[in-house]
């Protein structure tokens, strides 16, 4: 399994200080029709991006891809500040 995660349609984002591509295999089940009862596993990845500012707000998308093809997800990354008052 590889993921490859991009910001802004532009830039490519890597495992590091900024951003963290997580990836777990998830146990959904038994295989069907397995003799041997193996589990059928799932795969989520997430991307974790740390220390929020606003330049990191927009779109990212995030592509996994295997032998068994592509998936592709998009999200819209926004920022909520609140005013603190003292």
């Amino acid at each position: 399994m590889s993921v490859w995660c991009r910001f802004k349609n532009t830039r490519e984002l890597f495992d590091g200080y900024k951003h963290t591509i997580q990836t777990e295999y998830v146990e959904t089940g038994v295989l069907e029709d397995d003799r041997e009862g193996r589990p059928e596993l799932s795969v989520v990845c997430q991307l974790v991006v740390n220390n929020v500012m606003s330049d990191d707000c927009g779109e990212v998308e995030c592509r996994a891809f295997n032998s068994g093809g592509l998936d592709t997800t998009r999200a819209q990354l926004f920022m909520r500040c609140t005013s603190h008052t003292l």
